[in-house]
């Protein structure tokens, strides 16, 4: 059982970390989905050209973007609360091993599609090592409660 507290306690403090991460991002992409920032004059200091998206509004599709960030951080941000439920009771880890048993499977897929387009990086990286990690410590935990 002594192993199962060092997880307990590893999860503990990155469930913290995660949740303050994730208050942040999605205070973040709130103003990108709000429309709060001017996205062709970004785009125009990036050197991006002007007819990068076809005729589609740059603002359009950042603030789609930024709505769609904000779904998946509330998500994560579930998986964290699961996760820090059931580092306080053991027997209740199983929502917690599901949602990052599906996030560990999409970020597989996700890290595929950054490969094959050329977006890799340290931070995507590191989310998806996170990610497999807090999974690998549900399921030791929950192997452990038994």
């Amino acid at each position: 059982m002594e192993k199962a507290e060092s997880y307990r306690k590893i999860m503990k403090v990155m469930c913290v970390f995660l949740i303050v991460y994730d208050l942040v991002m999605i205070a973040l992409f709130s103003i990108v989905a709000a429309g709060l920032f001017d996205y062709d004059t970004a785009a125009l200091l990036l050197g991006l050209p002007q007819d990068m998206l076809g005729g589609v509004s740059l603002t359009s599709v950042m603030q789609t973007l930024g709505v769609m960030m904000i779904a998946s951080q509330v998500i994560h941000l579930i998986g964290v609360l699961f996760v820090l439920h059931g580092v306080k009771n053991p027997a209740k880890m199983k929502p917690g091993t599901v949602l990052y048993g599906i996030l560990s499977v999409f970020s597989i897929f996700g890290l595929l599609s950054n490969l094959v387009g050329g977006t890799l990086s340290g931070m995507i990286v590191g989310s998806y090592i996170a990610i497999w990690f807090m999974f690998y410590c549900t399921l030791r935990v929950n192997k452990m409660a038994k």
